[in-house]
């Protein structure tokens, strides 16, 4: 039987969308396919222009929400406050969070690399983990992209008491999580023409150049450098047919501060006398239906990271568009997609801050059309896990399997006397804290 589901976006959904934007109007649309579905977001400004879609678009007053919460079956969302938890779970609506990025790593390593520490920001921090906790304790449903953030998230579950010996008997406790990662649509270059964008944009590029793309934004846990200094060897070596572009620069969502390391990378390319020559920086973001027509013209895709917590537990989602075009990936170590891209050979991993490695590594595909052949044979064939049909079922199995059904309200935690040195600012803050601000929320999940 049809469900009546809200999807909530706490990111623009329209034509200039980031990964989480992305990803829940494609939640909203495959679940359309047998449910009724309607997106929302908490602040009008996030539902731009978005077009014909099968789901119904709406936004929702944070504060004043009761109305339409009441509609539905069930609740997707990445975050919700105290209230509305308590108010779902009072109405019998099952709620599913959506934990595919881990915000409390991704937010540890952020304020780490921006310095943003002290007993203000401590506080503050804790108060985001006992969100989660809360999360994951009411949570009907979790997902996640990838083993590695499941198990992450379980032992949340398990700290929160959300298991017992006689609550396995009726549940297990792994019914409660669903691994559904990012997607890809192949309908997008199916049968289409894409017609090549990136080169009117940088008219330097010629036919015999070998085209590397960073697909994402360049946050401050990557590392723009290193493939920076590779390509400063390839071009030094004599080699001047190498273009290294990178695809965006400021997030769509202007709630998402500028990031350090995006300036960190310019300086760091004109100091070598690189840029717009063999490297370039796109401001701003790519529409979303123009990306595919910017990587017509690539021959390779790359990302780098700094070797830190948040590798281990990210899915780096502008991958899935290597993937959907077949584009081989140079990818530094310690991530779930290096991992996936050395044992699947789609393309060549290498070790953090080895720009020789990097340099290799690009003239070895730049070089070796067989090579090349291969590694795009094999992204094709991979290609149809991960496509959102496949991706999705898991939620789409919980929806509408025997488990789909709400469960009793599991009080948030008090306060610990831990937190009561905080100062009177720190308190001011923890007054706001919920309903949380949505923009903070936002600074959170970026990618």
């Amino acid at each position: 039987m049809p469900k009546k589901i809200l999807v909530i976006s706490h990111d623009k959904v329209g034509p200039s969308m980031a990964g989480p934007g992305i990803r829940y109007h494609r939640i909203a649309s495959n679940l359309a396919k047998r449910h009724d579905v309607t997106l929302a977001v908490f602040n009008p400004t996030y539902i731009e222009n978005i077009g014909k879609t099968p789901y119904r678009a709406i936004d929702i007053h944070v504060h004043h929400y009761k109305e339409e919460f009441i509609k539905y079956d069930a609740i997707i969302a990445l975050w919700l406050s105290d209230e509305m938890i308590e108010f779902a779970k009072s109405k019998g609506i099952v709620l599913i969070f959506d934990l595919y990025a881990p915000v409390p790593v991704e937010d540890l390593v952020q304020r780490a690399f921006g310095g943003n520490i002290g007993n203000e920001s401590d506080y503050d921090y804790r108060q985001m983990l006992r969100n989660y906790r809360h999360f994951v304790a009411n949570g009907d449903y979790l997902l996640s992209s990838n083993l590695q953030q499941q198990d992450f998230w379980m032992g949340y579950a398990f700290a929160e008491g959300k298991i017992s010996p006689s609550s396995q008997q009726k549940r297990p406790i792994e019914t409660y999580f669903g691994i559904c990662p990012m997607g890809i649509s192949l309908d997008e270059i199916t049968g289409k023409k894409n017609r090549d964008l990136l080169s009117p944009r940088i008219p330097s590029i010629s036919k015999d150049d070998f085209v590397i793309v960073w697909t994402g934004g360049i946050w401050d846990w990557f590392d723009a450098k290193t493939p920076i200094d590779a390509v400063n060897r390839i071009v030094r070596g004599g080699d001047k047919n190498i273009k290294f572009v990178f695809l965006g620069t400021k997030h769509p969502n202007d709630d998402v501060p500028a990031m350090e390391e995006t300036e960190i990378a310019r300086k760091h390319a004109a100091k070598l006398g690189l840029i717009d020559k063999h490297v370039f920086f796109l401001d701003g973001w790519l529409p979303y239906a123009d990306r595919t027509h910017y990587l017509k013209r690539a021959n390779a895709a790359l990302y780098a990271h700094k070797p830190s917590i948040e590798s281990r537990f990210s899915h780096r989602t502008r991958v899935l568009d290597h993937i959907l075009m077949a584009l081989p990936t140079i990818a530094t170590r310690g991530d779930y997609f290096s991992d996936y891209i050395e044992n699947h050979q789609l393309g060549i991993s290498v070790n953090p801050f080895n720009s020789d490695a990097m340099a290799t590594a690009i003239k070895s595909l730049a070089g070796d059309k067989k090579l090349m052949r291969e590694i795009i044979a094999n992204i094709k064939k991979s290609q149809s896990h991960f496509e959102w049909d496949y991706t999705l079922q898991p939620l789409n199995e919980f929806i509408e399997g025997k488990y789909f059904a709400p469960s009793p309200l599991i009080p948030r935690a008090t306060t610990t006397s831990t937190e009561a040195f905080v100062s009177s600012k720190t308190v001011r803050v923890a007054k706001r804290i919920m309903p949380k601000k949505i923009k903070t929320v936002i600074k959170r999940i970026i990618r």
